[in-house]
């Protein structure tokens, strides 16, 4: 019944734990969509604004991105489909739907590591992030990341060098483009590797679809890779949704006086794991997964190997000089700064001063459903409102998505 969970996902957004309790509540989206078309009884946790958005989200919208699927050659994961990962199942607000263009490895049976870390890079942090790449597929673990500029895409490309399995998750459309720059790769994990997405097929990348596909990353993955990250590195909240989730943290360590690797230090400050390559990552696993991991392919470290080994065959990633103008946040693990109000930064959105002004009269940490509810925004703005608040540092985050200022 594929129609059913893109109806229940279209009705409350991408980001919602919605869709995914009211399955465990119902059984089925089915179940869900027969129900209300009989009345709507003996629904729990939906606000009148959620009634609402169910009544007036016709099914015909849900059958229309799934012809579109068919006309691309897009997959559909629904929650229920047996490649659906089940540890993606554990974290909190599990996507109903995931849609596809390649062939999506079994990852329940397979080490995945996701390697993340700056935009703008420095040359270090790529080639480190080739060759971790490289040899983590080459040992037979899948590369996951998010095709962004930089970390993300030499983690893709090193994967691919290797022969290996790697995932893209995107924020947009599994059949949009984005960045720009990143066409070619694109075009080769579509054909050699998987493109996953919790958006349907046309979704533009705007700069809230960023952090909500970020738990997406982290939730596929036994662990996160964080090779270089400056303060306000988005790879910093993937590995803040990490921790939550349960995964382990793994950084690359950097040079003091580096900007680049700011952000990295604090993960080892908190208790991230140092790696010096990566075996170190896959050490943690191979009991687990002895008949999946080879490290005989691999070295231990990298410091012996001769010069023209400790760089990819493929080019350094180009630096973007300065953001582009579609370009989602960069983003930061919060602080504890105890702003006060008239001290916001004077460009932050309407709904970000909205959710600082709701966090501000709490005397306990506040769960994202309940500023949701008090702010009158959906969640997918709250997250983003939030997003805008981590960047500052007006805001800290806790486990269960509970926050506070």
């Amino acid at each position: 019944m594929t129609e059913y969970c893109i109806w229940l996902q279209q009705c409350f957004g991408e980001g919602s734990v919605k869709p995914y309790n009211i399955i465990k509540q119902y059984g089925s989206a089915k179940a869900f969509y027969d129900s209300v078309q009989a009345g709507l009884s003996g629904v729990h946790d939906l606000l009148p604004a959620d009634i609402a958005r169910v009544k007036n989200t016709p099914l015909e919208l849900a059958q229309k991105i799934l012809e579109k699927c068919t006309q691309k050659g897009i997959d559909v994961y629904t929650i229920d489909h047996a490649l659906y990962p089940e540890k993606l199942k554990n974290i909190y607000a599990p996507p109903v739907v995931l849609y596809g263009i390649g062939m999506l490895p079994e990852l329940d049976r397979l080490v995945a590591i996701a390697v993340v870390g700056n935009r703008r890079m420095s040359d270090y942090g790529g080639s480190v992030a080739r060759q971790i790449g490289y040899d983590l597929a080459r040992a037979g673990a899948v590369v996951v990341s998010g095709l962004a500029l930089g970390i993300d895409a030499c983690g893709h490309e090193g994967a691919l060098l290797a022969g290996g399995k790697t995932v893209a998750v995107l924020g947009c459309g599994p059949d949009v483009i984005y960045p720009s720059e990143n066409e070619a790769l694109t075009e080769q994990i579509r054909s050699k590797g998987t493109i996953l997405s919790e958006f349907p097929p046309g979704t533009r990348p705007i700069a809230r679809n960023f952090p909500i596909r970020n738990r997406i990353i982290s939730g596929l993955c036994n662990g996160i890779a964080v090779i270089e990250a400056g303060v306000k590195s988005g790879s910093l909240i993937t590995a803040n949704l990490a921790l939550e989730q349960g995964r382990d943290i793994f950084t690359v360590p950097n040079s003091i006086y580096c900007e680049h690797s700011a952000g990295s230090l604090r993960l080892l400050r908190d208790g991230a794991i140092p790696i010096g390559s990566a075996y170190d990552i896959l050490i943690e696993y191979e009991g687990l997964f002895k008949d999946k991991l080879n490290l005989e392919k691999i070295p231990r470290c990298y410091y012996y190997l001769p010069a023209q080994h400790q760089k990819s065959a493929l080019p350094a990633q180009k630096k973007a000089s300065k953001p582009r103008p579609e370009q989602p946040p960069i983003l930061t693990v919060p602080g504890n700064p105890k702003a006060e109000a008239q001290s916001l930064p004077d460009y932050l959105t309407g709904q970000a001063v909205k959710v600082y002004d709701i966090l501000r009269t709490k005397t306990e940490k506040t769960h994202v459903d309940e500023i949701a509810v008090q702010t009158g925004l959906s969640t997918p703005e709250v997250l983003s409102a939030i997003t805008e608040l981590e960047i500052e540092e007006l805001v800290r985050a806790y486990p269960g998505r509970r926050y506070s200022v």
